[in-house]
Parts: C-alpha cells; sequence; structure tokens
C-alpha cells in the first residue's frame, strides 16, 4: 500500500484512469492482471506477487530503484 501511495504522490499514475482506492482489484484492473482464483491463499499471493511486480518497474521509471528509495515518503530529488 504504501509503495502506491509513494508513486502516486511521484505522479506514476498520471495518464492512467484514477483509483480511488489502492485495492488488489483496482490494482489489477490498472495492471491487466486477470484475477484468476481470486479469495484463495494461492491465488491472492500469486495476483499480489503479479501486481508487485509491475509495481517495481513502475517504480523503476521514477528512480525508486532501491527497497529504501520504495519507502521514502516523498519524491526522490533529482
Amino acid at each position: 500500500m504504501d509503495v502506491t501511495l509513494h508513486l502516486e504522490k511521484d505522479g506514476a499514475f498520471a495518464g492512467r484512469p484514477a483509483i480511488r482506492h489502492f485495492t488488489l482489484d483496482a490494482l489489477c484492473t490498472m495492471f491487466g492482471v486477470i484475477p484468476h482464483d481470486r479469495h484463495t491463499a494461492t491465488g491472492d499471493a500469486f495476483i499480489t506477487a503479479q501486481v508487485f511486480l509491475r509495481l517495481l518497474r513502475l517504480a523503476s521509471r521514477h528512480r525508486r530503484e532501491t527497497l529504501g528509495r520504495l519507502a521514502e515518503p516523498f519524491p526522490v530529488d533529482a
């Protein structure tokens, strides 16, 4: 959740349809992840991993390539 909020502040979601709540279902829609086996332990874990990989790819485009940078609450200066 924090990763999505930090990326939102960085403008990483600009140009995409607005998300009111960063839920797993909303992130699946945003990233085109098919929520197969939703609401099962293995299904939700797999879907979460798929969304997280897409978030990491998006984060790297906004200079948040390390765990420390992902956790920073404010946009990273150039």
